[in-house]
């Protein structure tokens, strides 16, 4: 037993010293790893290379040059990583255990100009923000975004920011983010003033297919405030809030999101607000390929945009694989002041020509209508609309013809299906409107110029 005993801390060494050494090998595929998911989350406006990756037995670090895409300038600045590859690693939330974790901040140094690098002086600590990153031996990486408060005053004018955190879990393709922002105050020199109260965002999503997610989304602004000094005027809105949900269903994605505000009180005759937005039937591989293919164009150097002959026809070809048959999207405006309500809606259904992918067949303009119904729908109190702008256009001869007047709403009902266009049940053919250029031939020849 007493050699057992005497063995222990040989063993906890030498397993120390093994895990410290898979952790160390890890270290570069973890700062790859995170140079891969910030250039996604640069959204092709900026380019993040490597500039230099020096390895230690514990401690690793690493200067990532950030660029502006296309732009063939100087580094804009650097990102300094400081990466420890020991089984426990600290930060200032406490001890972490993973194969690699990694603290980003800006190299202030690499700073060219001179007033931003005063202004980035000026954040709590000297940094804007501090990234800690962790790659766990099982490959999930955990993120945790500081944002600095931030307090400037200049002649009257001020700004303040009182920071933010986001913290983000990606584990297999399954990504949780939770986060707010600090409030936001903005102060100018002729005394107008905008406020933003602390906000909040969760984020739940899970990957399908290469920048294609599933899953649900939240941003909540409590409340916003501007105020004009030149007259006074106050607009304060309260409560706005963005929800977005999808789900897979097959080969298809569907989802719906709205933006609603819930309180508005401004000059403006209007209370409240929400949208709407569904679409269904979505192709999660034409979705796919239009993200890859418009991800391709965004950092593409013009010259070789140009040079590219067949750049236009796959672009055509990526706007060709998101209609698939069935595919169906749908619109809900709702607006509300002291009169009542406006509700506002617009549907389009692509029906397909009859084949599989649905657009084989599609050869003339009237083709194109054939594979289409359009839905349009306007009901709103009188008193409502009385209050705005629009009240002098609604009695108006042309209105009429689209729009009935009955027991204090106002209604409208537009559909275009099998090449007939119906207002409040009367119908018309399209060919009144369109004559021969329905049977004109579709000419995508100039996509091939592009």
């Amino acid at each position: 037993m007493r050699k057992v005993l005497l063995a222990l801390p040989l063993v906890a060494s030498a397993s120390w010293a093994g895990s410290t050494y898979y952790a160390g090998s890890q270290a570069q595929p973890a700062y790859e790893k995170l140079l891969a998911d910030l250039n996604q989350a640069a959204s092709g406006m900026f380019i993040l290379e490597s500039a230099s990756y020096s390895a230690g037995f514990t401690e690793s670090s690493a200067i990532t040059n950030v660029k502006l895409l296309h732009i063939e300038e100087p580094v804009i600045f650097q990102l300094q990583h400081s990466i420890n590859h020991s089984p426990v690693g600290t930060d200032p939330e406490g001890a972490r255990f993973s194969a690699s974790s990694i603290t980003t901040t800006i190299n202030a140094d690499s700073l060219q100009d001179n007033d931003i690098k005063a202004l980035f002086a000026e954040f709590d600590g000297g940094q804007p923000f501090t990234l800690y990153t962790d790659v766990g031996f099982t490959g999930n990486v955990t993120s945790d975004l500081h944002l600095s408060s931030l307090s400037l005053e200049d002649n009257g004018a001020s700004f303040s920011f009182d920071g933010g955190r986001f913290e983000a879990v990606n584990n297999a393709g399954k990504i949780d983010i939770n986060g707010t922002i600090g409030q936001i105050a903005f102060n100018t020199y002729s005394g107008n003033l905008f406020a933003l109260a602390e906000s909040s965002a969760q984020f739940d999503l899970l990957q399908v297919a290469n920048g294609v997610y599933s899953g649900e989304q939240r941003i909540v602004f409590p409340k916003m405030t501007m105020t004009d000094a030149t007259n006074g005027s106050t607009i304060s809105i309260a409560n706005s809030v963005f929800t977005s949900h999808a789900n897979l269903n097959g080969s298809t994605l569907d989802s719906e999101s709205n933006f609603s505000v819930a309180e508005i009180q401004s000059p403006l005759p209007l209370n409240s607000l929400s949208f709407d937005t569904r679409f269904s039937g979505l192709s999660i591989s034409g979705l796919e390929n239009y993200t890859a293919t418009n991800g391709r164009l965004m950092r593409m150097p013009r010259d070789e945009m140009v040079a590219d002959r067949n750049l236009g026809v796959d672009m055509l070809n990526a706007y060709k694989g998101l209609l698939t048959p069935g595919m169906k999207l749908t619109n809900k405006v709702i607006l509300n002041n002291d009169g009542g309500d406006v509700i506002s809606d617009f549907g389009i259904e692509f029906i397909g020509d009859g084949s599989t992918s649905g657009i084989d067949n599609m050869l003339t303009v009237a083709d194109v209508l054939q594979a289409l119904t359009i839905n349009v729908g306007l009901q709103a109190d009188t008193a409502a609309i009385d209050l705005t702008p629009a009240a002098m256009f609604m009695m108006h001869p042309m209105a009429q013809q689209y729009i009935t007047h009955d027991n204090g709403r106002y209604n409208s009902n537009i559909s275009v299906a099998d090449l007939t266009l119906s207002v409040n049940g009367a119908q018309q053919s399209l060919e009144y409107y369109f004559g021969d250029k329905l049977y004109e031939p579709l000419d995508f020849s100039a996509f091939s110029d592009f």
